[in-house]
């Protein structure tokens, strides 16, 4: 349904009630102004007045502000619809306003005007209805100035905002001078004294609002006049550079972190109408202030809870610490809308509920729950692993998730049985459910005894994909060959960014690709190519949260530069040469390569000495297993055994007698 009819009920022009209560009104003026009869036509008017027009104003007026205003101020606070679509709205609203305030200020002026009667029924009649009027009109005036440009609900200080407050029914007004609106910061506490005070019609308790005692915070550039407004054809105040240098936070001991604090703006004026003075104090949607960006998403969740919790008419800013998973179901779907721009499906909506109530199906969900403790096994709140994800695809995953290449929220064994009966290649795209704002890939892979397998690669980050895009990264990896269910990977991810190319020709061009560290699939013994170093120890350089996506043997996905040139490097002047170590037998004049250390062959040939080896004095018996870390030295003559230590056969040494013996 279109969202202005939806709002306004039907047809959005003003509607013929107002009509006919104008009509009677400019017959009742004839009396009133003295161009009528006696006393029989004063009664007739004000019982016209009394039983037709005050009634038929109350029902309008609740209408609109119980309704439509109402409305309008929901969507405005949930931020499910365009600026313009708001703005239609209002402008819709503020024209009925205007007509309906007009008519109740000529409705005061008549009573008025029949209270000066000289006949006792027609005065106290008209007296009554004048009492009903005037409170009537203070009421729609104090509830008809609304934030049409509030200040942001999670708010920073010292962060600049702007703030635009309208009364509605301000055109309808002769304002002899221009007020000045003064916008004061009020904690929940005070918001609510001051919630009981207008609903009581206290207008001394009202009038006292952003007094000394009565404030919180401190705000900058928070006076403005209310003038009327050519571009909007309202009456509004207008405040920019505005800015919240400090606040008072409360000082009770409370179990409620600073980001559950709620605070609010309020605009005080005093408007001057029919000769007296109506305070209004205009309160603007809850606010939670912070100090520190960190702090930013558990500040949001606070306030998403506050917005679908809200019960109608509640005193400030009362919300049930238990929801309907129907609400946080919702409230989870128009986060996800907001920051990304598209819907979550219900099977991820279903996932997401039974990640909240630990593995089974909800009824309701907590606050506790939401964003108050960890996640079973983990360091975070469900709502930090969540936004994790949301700020992740909108920052970097766009593109996939249009296409729908990204399952997204599922849980892993989810994906295991979608991919038992699939082909080796075979990938799915999941966040991950162990790590916030980390993104992983399951896929088909064949064992060592060819047998499938299903694997999960170590989370990418935001940090990852600003070093290389999804789409490379994808198509980086051979093993990735078909996206779930049969969809060639070619079709949904681009092919990769070529060799990063330098302006200076003497340089050679370089390039990044994703590679699984310790195997062609996951497995380990994988061989290194000239030019493709691999990253040393791809866990010590991992991103935390990374225990629920470990791979059986080595799978973390690591970076390698690969060198365009076909020609290696130049190497140094004087060669250097890896020494093998040798375990000697001379009975069988065998030796085996165990591992060796670079040592300088022209140093190495200067400083050997000529003769023959003389193992007698090295103590080593002929025949001995040097290497086998079991070996033992005897001597010839007393028959003293010693053993050697495994780590010194390990890496063998004796003295070289000629450069003939060392070959």
């Amino acid at each position: 349904m279109d969202t202005l009819t939806d709002v306004l009920g039907g047809d959005p022009s003003v509607g013929p009630e107002i009509d006919s209560v104008e009509a009677i009104l400019m017959q009742t003026a004839t009396v009133v102004d003295g161009s009528g009869g006696g006393a029989v036509t004063a009664i007739e008017a004000v019982t016209e007045i009394g039983t037709e027009v005050f009634p038929r104003l109350t029902t309008l007026f609740t209408d609109l502000i119980e309704t439509k205003l109402s409305r309008w101020v929901v969507l405005q606070r949930d931020g499910g619809e365009s600026a313009e679509a708001l703005a239609d709205i209002l402008e819709h609203v503020r024209e009925r306003m205007e007509r309906c305030t007009s008519s109740l200020l000529e409705t005061c002026r008549q009573l008025a005007a029949l209270q000066e009667s000289q006949h006792d029924p027609v005065r106290d009649r008209a007296a009554d209805t004048l009492a009903s009027a005037q409170r009537l009109l203070v009421a729609v005036i104090r509830r008809s100035t609304v934030f049409t440009t509030p200040p942001p609900q999670v708010l920073k200080t010292t962060n600049k905002f702007s703030v635009a407050v309208c009364c509605l029914a301000g055109n309808a007004f002769e304002m002899a001078e221009v007020p000045v609106v003064t916008l004061v910061v009020l904690s929940e506490m005070q918001a609510r004294e001051l919630h009981a005070a207008e609903a009581a019609s206290e207008d001394v308790a009202v009038a006292a609002v952003g007094g000394a005692k009565s404030t919180c915070g401190q705000l900058v550039n928070a006076k403005a006049e209310l003038a009327y407004d050519q571009t909007t054809n309202s009456t509004t105040a207008r405040f920019r550079g505005m800015s919240l240098r400090s606040v008072k936070r409360s000082g009770a001991k409370s179990d409620l972190a600073v980001t559950e604090e709620k605070f609010c703006v309020v605009a005080r004026l005093a408007l001057p109408v029919g000769g007296g003075v109506i305070e209004i104090a205009a309160m603007s949607h809850p606010v939670v202030v912070i100090v520190h960006g960190m702090q930013q998403h558990n500040a949001r969740a606070t306030i998403l809870w506050d917005s679908a919790c809200a019960l109608p008419n509640r005193a400030p800013f009362e919300v049930p610490d238990t929801a309907p998973w129907e609400t946080v179901r919702g409230l989870l779907q128009g986060a996800f809308r907001s920051t990304t721009g598209s819907e979550l499906s219900s099977d991820q909506l279903e996932y997401l509920g039974t990640k909240l109530a630990n593995g089974g199906a909800p009824d309701t969900v907590s606050w506790h729950q939401f964003n108050k403790v960890a996640l079973p096994g983990r360091t975070f709140t469900f709502w930090e692993w969540f936004c994790g994800i949301t700020d992740l695809t909108q920052k970097c995953l766009m593109e996939a998730w249009g296409a729908d290449a990204i399952a997204g929220f599922v849980g892993k064994e989810r994906v295991q049985a979608l991919l038992t009966a699939c082909t080796p290649g075979t990938f799915v795209l999941r966040f991950s459910d162990s790590a916030v704002g980390g993104i992983t890939v399951s896929w088909v892979s064949l064992s060592e005894y060819g047998e499938p397998q299903i694997l999960h690669l170590q989370p990418w980050y935001a940090k990852d994909f600003g070093i290389r895009t999804l789409s490379d990264r994808i198509n980086d990896l051979e093993q990735l060959r078909t996206l779930y269910p049969d969809v060639p990977k070619t079709a949904v991810f681009p092919a990769g960014a070529a060799a990063h190319q330098t302006a200076d020709a003497s340089y050679v061009p370089w390039g990044l690709s994703t590679v699984i560290a310790g195997g062609a699939d996951g497995g380990a013994g994988s061989a290194q190519q000239y030019g493709q170093p691999q990253v040393a120890d791809a866990h010590q350089y991992g991103p935390p949260h990374m225990a629920d996506e470990a791979m059986a043997g080595a799978g973390a996905a690591s970076m390698v530069s690969h060198l365009s040139a076909s020609k290696p490097p130049p190497r140094s002047t004087v060669p250097l040469l890896t020494l093998p170590t040798f375990n000697v037998n001379p009975t069988m004049g065998s030796e085996s390569d165990s591992g060796g250390s670079l040592i300088n062959l022209d140093d190495l040939l200067r400083d050997i000495p000529s003769g023959p080896i003389d193992f007698s004095a090295m103590g080593l018996e002929v025949g001995a297993a040097a290497g086998t870390g079991d070996a033992r030295e005897s001597a010839a003559a007393g028959g003293t055994t010693t053993t050697r230590g495994a780590e010194q056969d390990s890496y063998s040494m004796f003295p070289l007698r000629s450069s003939r013996d060392m070959f």
